[in-house]
């Protein structure tokens, strides 16, 4: 086969634009430091990238999430710690105003419990990034504050009850806040199961007492309906004791579904099951009903009910304030309510420190997965610089030689084979 000059011409012309596209191609990634710039320099490489780089982006975010949980339970505990401070303080004027040789001094002792309610309401109402840390999913609202004659202390935000949670991984969201209905709240909490194979339209009712920040006396009468498999409707009305109904929820029932297998509540109203808040049209009575742990069995139905405290820790102190005020000295049953709230106060933060002990164990475990993610991510797409520069200078190396030898042989015409 002939080979003329002109087909010589053109494959020198592609080897020499082929070195050149080389030599540039090198000279990018090193500029980069990046092997793959678009998914055709290298189809499996690019698609390693796009899945570790989505992998990397979401350990981040997890990551970034835990960090936010972290500083605001952080906050909390260190508010937590100024009540429990506060209350210790009262339970030692509590203490000190037993001794005989101060019941001269009542004046003083309702001074000082006046101070360490504001004060104690004071640390209620801390916000901490825009958000009021007992305030539950409320951020608008004071969650606490006095009644007009600033005699007692009502919740003032609509529902304290709310939980912020935070996704940690893909199937796990924990809760970073300690909402104000857990620490500070009433709660009218219900145990028992109720008859799976009971007909539908059959009810239980259970009657509670509850109390309002004056202490006086209300009758809460709970009615389970069932409605059909594994659902059930609540209602609730509360009574005074002239038998005035004060607050009711007839009109707008709460929906109960059990969970056919777990034998649990798997949902109220269509959610996650929570509190139900509970008050009347001035405030005064504020609490919450509780039927978390209520159960669906194969046998009749049952249920208790049991409620945490008469008077909340705020209203605990206005009652001893006003006790002492009066020249009197206050009940066991108030004093016992303010160590119990102080002991309250230990175990709830023994239990936010142990949620920031696996907050913390998860952040390091997405630490390691986040350099796993850099390594891989760094193997599939970084350059090794001092390669690609010696490869870059080898192909420019052969590059020149091929310039200089086509400036020999282009300019050769005809004659200078005659």
């Amino acid at each position: 086969m002939r080979i003329s000059d002109r087909m010589l011409n053109r494959n020198f012309i592609y080897n020499i634009n082929s070195q050149k596209a080389t030599v540039e191609n090198l000279r990018e990634k090193i500029a980069t430091q990046k092997k793959v710039e678009k998914p055709s320099d290298d189809p499996r490489a690019a698609a390693d990238i796009l899945k570790y780089s989505t992998d990397l982006q979401s350990v981040q975010n997890y990551k970034s999430n835990i960090e936010k949980s972290l500083t605001f339970l952080n906050r909390t505990t260190t508010v937590m710690q100024n009540i429990l401070d506060q209350v210790g303080d009262i339970d030692v004027q509590l203490t000190e105003l037993q001794n005989s040789a101060n019941d001269g001094n009542n004046a003083i002792f309702a001074d000082k419990f006046s101070l360490a309610l504001d004060t104690l309401l004071e640390y209620a109402n801390q916000k901490f990034d825009g958000k009021y840390i007992f305030g539950g999913t409320d951020f608008n609202e004071k969650p606490f504050d006095y009644t007009t004659s600033k005699s007692n202390v009502i919740q003032q935000a609509s529902d304290i009850s709310g939980k912020i949670n935070a996704k940690v991984s893909p199937d796990t969201a924990q809760t970073m806040n300690v909402n104000g209905a857990e620490l500070f709240g009433t709660i009218l909490s219900f145990d028992g199961n109720l008859d799976k194979n009971a007909a539908t339209g059959a009810t239980i009712t259970n009657t509670s007492k509850v109390y309002d920040v004056e202490e006086k006396e209300y009758d809460v009468t709970t009615t389970i309906k069932k409605t059909g498999a594994q659902q059930y409707e609540l209602t609730y009305q509360v009574t005074d004791s002239s038998g005035n109904v004060v607050a009711d929820n007839s009109s707008s029932p709460v929906e109960l579904v059990f969970d056919s297998n777990k034998k649990m509540l798997k949902t109220m109203d269509g959610r996650t099951p929570k509190l139900i808040h509970v008050s009347n049209s001035n405030k005064y009575l504020n609490f919450y009903i509780d039927v978390r742990n209520i159960t669906e069995k194969e046998q009749s139905s049952q249920l208790s009910s049991d409620l945490n405290q008469k008077l909340d820790i705020f209203n605990v102190i206005a009652k001893i304030r006003d006790t002492v005020k009066a020249g009197k000295k206050p009940s066991q049953d108030l004093i016992q309510a303010v160590k119990d709230f102080h002991q309250k106060m230990i175990n709830k933060m023994a239990e936010v420190g142990a949620e920031i002990n696996k907050l913390n164990d998860s952040k390091s475990m997405l630490e390691n997965q986040e350099l796993e993610y850099k390594d891989l991510l760094a193997k599939t797409q970084q350059v090794d610089v001092v390669e690609a520069v010696t490869q870059m200078q080898y192909y420019d190396y052969l590059l020149q030689v091929s310039y200089k030898m086509s400036s020999m042989i282009l300019p050769k015409s005809i004659l200078d084979y005659l």
